[in-house]
């Protein structure tokens, strides 16, 4: 299987889960953005970057890299990590 088809799967877990807990999302399919999909709620707004790991990866860049964005306050940035071991999310906030 191809990191692409890796990385495509995990956005259609997280994508599926967001709509269970009724948001609507988009995929920014192909971009190499900051962000992986947008996730639109009735009071909020999540703009969250998905990676696959292993554990003990390093995830300091990839949240560094969501710093630079400001943002209204109904917005959060988040970055979700799915550890292919565990199978389980790890959700990583963060905060302007």
């Amino acid at each position: 299987m191809t990191n692409y088809r890796r990385g495509y799967l995990i956005e259609l877990k997280a994508k599926k889960e967001l709509e269970k807990d009724g948001y609507h999302v988009t995929r920014s399919a192909g971009s190499h953005g900051a962000f992986d999909c947008v996730a639109i709620g009735e009071h909020d707004i999540k703009c969250i970057q998905l990676k696959r790991a292993k554990s003990g990866r390093n995830l300091f860049p990839e949240l560094a890299s969501l710093h630079g964005f400001k943002f209204p306050s109904n917005v959060s940035r988040e970055l979700w990590v799915w550890f292919d071991g565990k199978k389980i999310w790890k959700k990583y906030y963060v905060r302007a």
